[in-house]
């Protein structure tokens, strides 16, 4: 970095349950053993067989230039 180079800091507020959404999602994305896991739907708090999760959430932006 030099002066008057801008650096945006982005940080994302979620709770434990899209945690746990996201995890599952990111395990089925071939980490596991030869390159694959068991497909399964993983846990939604949508309802009818739809698959997804609804959440809501909050973040902050900082905005900072180098002097």
């Amino acid at each position: 970095m030099v002066k008057g180079d801008k650096v945006v800091v982005e940080m994302e507020t979620i709770d434990s349950n899209i945690f746990d959404y996201w995890y599952a999602l990111s395990s089925q994305t071939g980490r596991g053993p030869n390159q694959g896991t068991t497909p399964a739907n993983p846990t939604s708090n949508i309802s009818n067989g739809a698959l997804g999760y609804f959440s809501a959430h909050t973040y902050q932006r900082l905005n900072i230039v180098v002097p």
